[in-house]
C-alpha cells in the first residue's frame, strides 16, 4: 500500500495528502453490506452495488459481520486481532473508484492522533472493517454510475 506521507503533521495525521482528507466524506454516501453468492451488495436505499469476489471472501466478510470466529483464524480475522491488540481502530471504508473492471478502495485506519490512509481491495477493506463494525462508503458518482435496483 502506497502511503501519502511518512511523518506524522501537525495533528498527527500520517499517510495524509493534502489534496484530500482521508475522513472527508465530501461526496460519499453510506452503504449497507450483504452478501449474495460469490458477490459483495453495498446498497443505500434500494441502489446498490454488486462487485464479484471468492467465495471465501464473501464467507469471511459474513464472518465478520456476524462476528463469528472460525476455530483457525484466516488472514481478515488475524490482521484484526493484531491491529487490536497494538490499539488500531478502523475509521472507515471508501469505495472510490472503478477502473479497468476493477473496484479501488481505500481503509482508513487510527492509532491515538495517527492516521493511516491505505489502499486496499475492496473485499479485504469490507472483510476487515466488518470485524471492527466501520462503515463503509461509496462515491457519489460510482454509485450512480454503476448501482442498479436491488430491491
Amino acid at each position: 500500500s502506497e502511503i501519502l506521507g511518512r511523518e506524522s503533521i501537525g495533528t498527527g495525521v500520517v499517510g495524509f495528502n493534502f489534496t484530500d482528507d482521508p475522513l472527508s466524506l465530501k461526496d460519499y454516501i453510506k452503504v449497507d453490506i450483504a452478501i449474495s453468492a460469490g458477490k459483495i451488495v453495498l446498497s443505500n436505499n434500494c441502489t446498490g452495488i454488486l462487485m464479484s469476489t471468492t467465495v471465501a471472501k464473501t464467507y469471511s466478510i459474513q464472518r465478520g459481520i456476524e462476528n463469528k470466529a472460525e476455530f483457525r483464524p484466516n488472514e481478515h480475522d488475524i490482521l484484526s486481532d493484531v491491529m487490536a491488540n497494538y490499539g488500531i481502530n478502523v475509521m472507515l471504508v471508501k469505495i472510490r473508484a472503478l477502473t479497468n473492471e476493477l473496484y479501488y478502495a481505500n481503509l482508513v485506519l487510527r492509532r491515538g492522533d495517527d492516521l493511516l490512509n491505505l489502499d486496499v481491495k475492496p473485499s479485504d477493506a469490507i472483510a476487515i472493517a466488518s470485524r471492527f463494525k466501520s462503515p463503509a462508503y461509496v462515491s457519489n458518482d460510482l454509485l450512480a454510475r454503476m448501482g442498479q435496483n436491488v430491491c
